[in-house]
């Protein structure tokens, strides 16, 4: 039986091991054309779980998978969930809901059963929706029944067994985990960097750092020197101008980008776009494995139909718009 190294792992496992790993989460809009076989199937299924999810599930990646129907393998579209205190109501009572914007385009809006408790007058006050009341009622009778009591025959029942929301408003708090799209950026460049050199580049020192960053904390990821930036932060140039990465790949918004390139003398550099908006620059090392100064590949994914388009960095540059700012990587990822 043959051997491969697996990129993600740094070791070498029997090929029964072997796996086709998307390098771009099919789910954010990959395609099965930009994919790896050099990955074992335990760091395949992390990869899915710990660095990619963030990914996938973050509220910017959600809306964008959202708005442009773009399904994961299984063939689901995510649903917009927000939750939180609700306005709105024909009693005008405060309350918490949720409201879910469906892929197919259909929307629900719902209040939580509120409940309050009048032990001294022996009342229960309940507002919900009908569809809600049987399941509140048993609520009710199960918390009596954990305290050893009954509804009693006198207890004073008011129950709203419908409201009507009339203009719903919904105040969702936003998360947001700035370091996030981090992990699945930096496995997207091993990945990518792997498709262009092999395993001249995967087996060096720069991918060994990028693993150790992968299957790091977080708390030990902040000691690793890597050099580069993510999205939010992924700005180029002197502090005076400042431009965006994304402007400077200038790819619209149905499309990823990914570039490898040397900006420089002794310099190779992962560049990546996801709907022409969450950005990254990460360092790949000293060794260009053969790219001279502004030499490299580029892969365009079309996220409507997942065809992948592979060119020249020469040609790239040339199709641009805007000057490329060259031999600058930040200092650490931020």
């Amino acid at each position: 039986m043959g051997k491969f190294f697996c990129i993600y792992k740094g070791r070498e496992y029997d090929d029964a091991h072997r796996t086709t790993e998307h390098i771009v989460p099919f789910a954010v809009g990959g395609s099965d054309d930009l994919v790896t076989r050099d990955v074992c199937k335990i760091a395949n299924d992390i990869a899915g779980s710990k660095w990619d999810a963030p990914l996938i599930n973050h509220q910017m990646i959600e809306l964008a998978r959202w708005s442009r129907k773009i399904a994961s393998k299984d063939g689901h579209v995510p649903d917009l969930h927000f939750e939180g205190p609700m306005t709105g109501r024909d009693d005008d009572a405060p309350s918490r809901g949720y409201m879910t914007l469906g892929a197919d385009g259909t929307n629900e809006v719902h209040s939580y059963p509120a409940l309050d408790w009048d032990w001294e007058n022996n009342s229960v006050n309940i507002r919900c929706d009908a569809e809600d009341y049987d399941a509140v009622m048993q609520t009710v009778r199960e918390r009596l029944a954990k305290k050893g009591l009954t509804m009693p025959d006198d207890a004073t029942l008011n129950a709203t067994r419908r409201s009507v929301i009339y203009q719903p408003t919904i105040h969702a708090p936003r998360k947001w985990d700035l370091h996030g799209m981090h992990p699945a950026f930096v496995k997207m460049a091993l990945g990518i960097a792997h498709k262009v050199f092999g395993h001249r580049w995967s087996k060096g020192a720069t991918a060994d750092l990028f693993r150790r960053y992968l299957w790091s904390s977080p708390r030990e990821r902040a000691a690793l020197e890597m050099k580069g930036s993510i999205w939010p932060g992924t700005f180029l140039g002197d502090r005076a101008n400042r431009p965006r990465l994304k402007d400077l790949i200038a790819v619209t918004d149905d499309h990823h980008e990914f570039l490898i390139f040397s900006p420089g003398p002794r310099k190779l550099a992962f560049a990546g776009v996801l709907f022409g908006e969450y950005d990254a620059i990460l360092d790949l090392g000293d060794d260009t494995c053969g790219f001279a100064p502004q030499v490299g590949e580029v892969f365009v994914i079309d996220t409507r139909t997942r065809d992948v388009r592979r060119r020249s960095f020469s040609d790239h540059i040339a199709a641009l718009h805007t000057p490329w700012i060259t031999g600058w990587i930040p200092p650490r990822v931020a």
